[in-house]
């Protein structure tokens, strides 16, 4: 079993990933997928070896090999590459859209665990608006409810 403590949060918030049920003292083969905006896919992997109880803290242990080296708690997923293939150009508008990245563990008897979370740019009631006018090209982001402009602003 794969557990996360944020299956849904923003793209900027740690979260954390922690396997269960897998033999003891045994390597585990963790694969995260990320697939934006159906268009294009990033995958990063790790392999871990599970402690006494069979369990991976993914916070607290470093891999044995894979993408990234060390204790990152993140390191799934900032360590992502560009999976080779086709890639679609993104559609416009992507940005707002969720992220899926499904996590799949594998244990050397077959023992197989997967999830997807759910990553956000931005979050619940936040409007994006695209700036194009006067010389002035930017995007603006707005929180949900009344905009309040702080007075040393004008």
């Amino acid at each position: 079993m794969i557990v996360v403590d944020l299956p849904d949060a923003l793209i900027d918030q740690p979260i954390a990933i922690a396997l269960r049920g897998f033999m003891r003292r045994q390597p585990v083969r963790v694969t995260a997928t990320l697939t934006y905006a159906d268009a294009v896919s990033w995958q990063s992997r790790a392999a871990f070896v599970s402690d006494d109880d069979g369990r991976v803290d993914v916070t607290r242990q470093a891999p044995m090999s894979g993408t990234y080296e060390g204790v990152a708690p993140m390191g799934l997923f900032w360590s992502m590459a560009l999976v080779a293939g086709e890639a679609r150009p993104v559609p416009p508008g992507a940005i707002m859209a969720p992220v899926p990245i499904r996590l799949e563990a594998k244990g050397i008897d077959s023992r197989r665990a997967e999830i997807t979370i759910v990553r956000r740019v931005a979050g619940p009631g936040v409007a994006r608006h695209v700036i194009r006018t006067d010389g002035i090209v930017g995007t603006l982001f707005l929180p949900p409810g009344p905009v309040r402009i702080p007075p040393s602003w004008w």
